[in-house]
This record gives structure tokens, C-alpha cells and sequence, in this order.
């Protein structure tokens, strides 16, 4: 909705979504018990993408069974959207 209003860009941090009413408060992350979200939100423009991760290993347990790194998941962006796993 708000890249809708502004010419198709998105804000450049989510404080800005307080403001007009696009959202009532900035989410937490259950699993980290506090907001993740704000520190690790990402804009470009040419083309207008962003991208915000939970950041740190909060969500281990979702992902036990990859071998791998499994930090800073799940993600989001404007492209992919949800992007859950490593």
C-alpha cells in the first residue's frame, strides 16, 4: 500500500509505515522477543526492492534439519517474498 501511494517506491525504514497508517506498530519477532526487523531492513531503488531478515539464530529449531548456517532467516523481500530457509 505504500509503495502504491509514493510513486511505487518503497520507505526508506518502517517508521515511516507508522505514519501513515500502514501499520499500527513496528511487528517482533516472537521467536527473538523483540524487534529484529528495523535494523535489517534494506532499500533500493532502480528497480525498487527491499529486503528484512530476522536477525541472529532465533529460529534454529525451523530449521534443525539443514546442515548448514541458518542465521538471519526467514527473510523477506519485494522480489522473492517469503524466503524461509538457507
Amino acid at each position: 500500500m505504500y509503495a502504491s501511494d509514493n510513486k511505487g517506491h518503497y520507505p526508506q525504514e518502517p517508521a515511516l509505515l507508522l505514519r501513515g497508517n500502514y501499520l499500527k506498530v513496528v511487528p517482533s519477532c516472537p521467536a527473538a522477543g523483540k524487534n529484529t526487523y528495523s535494523e535489517t531492513y534494506f532499500v533500493q531503488s532502480k528497480p525498487d526492492d527491499f529486503t528484512f531478515y530476522c536477525k541472529g539464530e532465533n529460529h534454529r529449531k525451523a530449521f534443525s534439519s539443514y546442515a548448514g548456517p541458518n542465521e538471519n532467516f526467514p527473510q523477506y523481500n519485494a522480489v522473492r517474498g517469503l524466503v524461509d530457509h538457507p
